[in-house]
Parts: structure tokens; sequence; C-alpha cells
């Protein structure tokens, strides 16, 4: 749970977290989360507190849309006529369109891929990319510091602290002048790194990419 939250959030506080499928949390309103520039859920402190111990589902999962972790569309999540999928690690709650993720698990292998899509679409588990290493292909190893994950924020992307490329860099490397933005953060959840990985543009101004991951059903 502790990826998804931080997959939303910049920091854990002023929070609300999802009971459904996602397990995400939220800045609940525009006061919660200005430290992180989020545009929140537009939750009133008035609702909010109405709420009490009543359990809160999110827009995607009370439809049952949820976006893929790929492409960022949307689709049904629904059992009955599912278009996303939800990866079967149990710690994990990413969803995806089989074709995306058959792509990222066979990059140029299309049968590969495309037996894949045709599994998953017929209600076949998978685990995906988020639980290997991008660059050696091996697992998580959470008691061995070197083996633990940095995780992106924004797509299924993990390398080992070992793997981790110098271009995703830390605090103590930024160079603004430079251009050398921070994309990785220390102690933010046991034993991680969480990163934003190449593939996302750091936008100069807020120095995070730009906050158009999430979607809801209209």
């Amino acid at each position: 749970m502790y990826i998804l939250q931080l997959f939303i959030l910049s920091d854990k506080n002023w929070s609300i977290s999802c009971e459904g499928k996602c397990m995400r949390a939220f800045h609940a309103n525009l006061e919660h989360g200005e430290h992180s520039l989020c545009e929140s859920l537009c939750i009133t402190n008035t609702e909010l507190l109405a709420l009490g111990d009543t359990a809160f589902y999110c827009a995607n999962c009370t439809y049952e849309k949820h976006q893929c972790f790929v492409c960022g569309e949307l689709g049904s999540s629904n059992e009955s006529s599912p278009e996303v999928f939800c990866c079967s690690n149990e710690a994990c709650c990413y969803f995806y369109h089989p074709h995306c993720v058959g792509e990222l698990l066979y990059p140029g292998n299309s049968a590969a891929a495309e037996e894949l899509e045709q599994r998953i679409a017929a209600g076949e588990q998978f685990v995906c990319p988020a639980h290997r290493c991008h660059v050696c292909g091996e697992v998580e190893v959470t008691l061995i510091a070197e083996l633990q994950f940095a995780v992106c924020r924004r797509c299924p992307r993990a390398y080992h602290r070992r793997c981790l490329p110098r271009e995703i860099t830390r605090e103590e490397d930024v160079d603004i002048v430079r251009g050398i933005v921070q994309r990785a953060w220390e102690g933010l959840i046991p034993n991680r790194v969480l990163i934003y990985c190449l593939d996302h543009e750091i936008d100069l101004g807020t120095l995070r990419p730009l906050p158009n991951h999430i979607r809801f059903p209209a």
C-alpha cells in the first residue's frame, strides 16, 4: 500500500485512504495538499469530518473504472466485463490493459505479447513489471540494502539500488542551474527509494512531472 499512497501524494499528511481495490490515499482538499501542489479531491473539511468512520471509496473504485498504469486510459474493472486487469502480486494494485502489459513484459516479441494478452483477457493472472528490476530482471530482496527497490511513482519501472541509473539523481546531486533536479527520495517508505524515472519530464517550475497522471470517471 505504501507505493500506491505515494503515487498520489508527495507526503502522507492529511490524507484520506480509499477502501476499494486501488488502496490509494489522496489529499482531501487544497489546504491539505498545498505543500505538494496537489489539486486534491476538493472535499471540504466539513465534509471530511462528516465522513467520520464511514469507508471512503474513490470514484475509480465506486464506478469500477481504473486507469491502465501504462497508457493512463480508463477501462472497466468490473469482473463481468473487464477491460483492465489488476496485477496478481498481493502488494500491488496497478491495473493494465492486456495488450499494454503484454508489450512491457515481452518487448520486441509481438507473438509472445499477443499470446499473453489473450491469456490475461481469458482470466489468467499475471505479475506486472514493477516487481522485477528493469536492468537485471531479478526480484527485490528487502533484507539486502543493495537489492531493495527504487520504484517509479508514475509507471511500473523499478530498479535495485545497485542498478539505479546515475541520471536518477538524489537531493545531494541537485544543480538547478544545470537543470539537474531531484528524481530520487530516500526515507519516505521503509526499505525503498521513490523515484521519477527518466521517462518522465520534470517541470522546473514545480520540480515534479506535470500533475496529469490521475483520471477519474466523468
